[in-house]
């Protein structure tokens, strides 16, 4: 996704009368409206400690198989027979998608049959057009989160129906493992509730910053061009992860489809973030700061020469780690993708699979956590990895590794 249309997310003043940007990526969405949001915390916050973690796996399951239809966001090179047997990766493709009715179904709870959802159009009662129409309405309706849920679900329940029957014995061309991969994706985006379909849209049940340190350093600064990009650099930073954490956890008994799936979000959206921390950034803070000297008076210039001059010089340094950390960012992940986790076709030993997956991660969960504690050192320098993160790995350490 482009960037740029972060710019349509609303702004949100603070108390103090400057814009609370943390506020601004958390709590403004460019894909649910206001009222839904509030509806979606609410339905949210009644369904227990877990629901918000077991909606992540939900929603960045689904979002993981968008991205796993592109073969670049495979483990290994990108195979270039496009006549080859693609059941290996609709096999993959299943095992995700039944992760994620599963846990879309324990956030529905035990009082709504979707087992139903597909088979009430064979009842006998079907027959009419009336019924039909009535029953297909109630389906689509997304009024309140509960409903879209429930919507999404029905619709998935019946690609993995599909799937099914797919999976038989037979070669499976790679139009019909992109049209389920598409499938999913378009019933994902017509969700009113859960549509996370952007590498850029925070939520606030997913990437609050609760690590000590982090979110008072970032939002004490006075300067628009560098609160701005420090807060969306932060929160991606963290989103990545996020992700890492949900991997890292997979009990190896459930599978290694899902895992994979997780891999393709992972480096689709760590790419997305790369770029923009090389490149967009520096056109923000520029013209985060074109603004404000704009909009000075050749007086206040006067006055405040030496202020602008200095926070110049402070801009110039946080570009260099910005820049620095997205062309590192790229380069950790084409290391773990391309030379550390096996390609699909020689995933033959799940254990070792998952042995060398874990590797690679572990590399770079380091790598992002002293990103994180780079940003934050560069507005104070006293912290140390130690502070923010309970278990750290420096990079010194990490080199030895």
């Amino acid at each position: 996704m482009d960037s740029r249309t972060l710019d349509v997310v609303e702004p949100v003043v603070s108390h103090a009368g400057g814009r609370d940007y943390y506020k601004e990526f958390l709590s403004t969405s460019r894909w649910l409206g206001a009222d839904m949001r509030k509806a979606r915390s609410e339905w949210l916050s009644g369904k227990g400690e877990e629901a918000s973690q077991t909606l992540f796996r939900f929603e960045m399951m689904l979002k993981g198989i968008t991205c796993f239809a592109n073969g670049h966001n495979h483990p290994g090179l990108a195979a270039d027979d496009a006549d080859r047997d693609f059941r290996p990766e609709l096999s993959i493709v299943q095992a995700a998608l039944e992760d994620a009715l599963r846990a879309g179904k324990q956030l529905c709870g035990d009082g709504d049959s979707l087992q139903l959802a597909v088979d009430i159009l064979m009842l006998p009662e079907a027959k009419d057009d009336a019924f039909r129409v009535n029953y297909l309405v109630r389906e689509t309706l997304q009024e309140n989160p509960q409903q879209s849920l429930l919507a999404l679900l029905s619709a998935l329940d019946g690609v993995a129906r599909m799937l099914r029957g797919m999976l038989e014995p037979g070669p499976v061309a790679g139009d019909q493992f992109t049209a389920v991969c598409a499938a999913v994706c378009r019933e994902t985006l017509r969700s009113s509730c859960c549509n996370p379909l952007t590498a850029f849209e925070f939520r606030e049940e997913f990437d609050a910053i609760l690590l000590p340190h982090v979110l008072p350093t970032i939002a004490s600064l006075d300067s628009p061009a560098s609160g701005r990009v420090s807060f969306i650099a932060i929160l991606s930073l963290l989103r990545l992860l996020h992700y890492i954490e949900l991997i890292d956890a997979w009990n190896d008994e459930e599978g290694l489809g899902p895992v994979i799936v997780l891999l393709a979000l992972l480096r689709s959206d760590g790419e997305a973030y790369a770029a923009f921390l090389s490149g967009d950034t520096s056109n923000w803070m520029a013209t985060d700061f074109e603004e404000q000297y704009a909009s000075l008076t050749p007086r206040q210039l006067r006055d405040r020469f030496d202020e602008l001059h200095l926070q110049f010089e402070e801009l110039k340094s946080l570009r260099e780690l910005l820049e620095s950390t997205g062309h590192q960012l790229d380069l950790e992940l084409k290391k773990a993708f391309v030379q550390q986790i096996p390609p699909i076709s020689a995933m033959l030993d799940p254990a070792a699979v998952m042995t060398s997956i874990r590797g690679s991660i572990t590399l770079l969960r380091s790598f992002l956590q002293n990103a994180v504690v780079l940003l934050v050192r560069e507005f104070n320098v006293g912290i140390e990895g130690d502070d923010i993160f309970g278990e750290f790995t420096s990079d010194a350490t990490r080199s030895e590794r």
